[in-house]
């Protein structure tokens, strides 16, 4: 299993967030927390912000040839599916 880790600020508390993103088989799950929480929660179903996020992350390690194409695919069609834009074809050129 590949793990995907990112942070950002929490608008609500000012907190820093921590993502954790995983793929076991075909299906990807997202976990995430606060710093000052020891415990990880599921993000069932996956904000579009998370998943956006999560693309630009893939994105880059794909770029240096650290993830597989099929990766950044998978994640690509769970972002249109919640409503976002695709970025393939800026990809493949």
């Amino acid at each position: 299993m590949t793990f995907h880790e990112w942070h950002d600020k929490d608008e609500e508390t000012g907190e820093r967030r921590y993502f954790r993103a995983g793929k076991f088989g075909r299906r990807w799950h997202v976990k995430t927390t606060l710093k000052s929480e020891p415990d990880w929660h599921d993000l069932e179903p996956i904000p579009l912000d998370v998943l956006e996020a999560l693309r630009s992350q893939l994105l880059n390690k794909y770029q240096r040839r650290r993830i597989p194409y099929e990766d950044v695919v998978d994640i690509d069609k769970f972002v249109v599916a919640a409503g976002g834009a695709s970025v393939i074809a800026e990809v493949e050129r």
